[in-house]
């Protein structure tokens, strides 16, 4: 009973809360695309948009399904590049060795045709 009877006798009242967010003026409307909805963030008259699932960006400009698909092709790009570059690297080293070989056996050769007797009847 007593409780009861303090919560009718209190005057305190919730305290009023401001919204953390509120709508856009009117010149700002259409400042949001994709069906973005445009606010105004806390203490500011700079526009903000919440964006419809599927975009993004500052003014819901980008379609996420869209740059997907781009950041999937480019890191296939990257993939086919350093591949690339990797083989004619190995194909390069291989032509090298090809020759160092080959020049060696070229030397050694000559060396000994140079050091044979030489059979000339005259």
């Amino acid at each position: 009973m007593l409780t009861q009877s303090l919560k009718e006798d209190s005057t305190e009242e919730d305290p009023l809360l401001s919204s953390p967010q509120r709508p856009c003026g009117s010149q700002d409307q259409k400042f949001c695309l994709n069906g973005g909805t445009c606010i105004y963030p806390q203490d500011t008259s700079k526009p903000f948009c919440i964006c419809t699932s599927g975009f993004s960006g500052n003014r819901c400009h980008y379609d996420r399904e869209v740059d997907t698909m781009f950041s999937r092709r480019h890191i296939a790009v990257e993939h086919l590049i350093s591949l690339s570059c990797g083989a004619a690297i190995v194909v390069f080293i291989l032509v090298f060795i090809a020759y160092c070989v080959i020049r060696r056996r070229y030397t050694k050769s000559t060396k000994q045709m140079e050091s044979a007797p030489c059979e000339v009847t005259v």
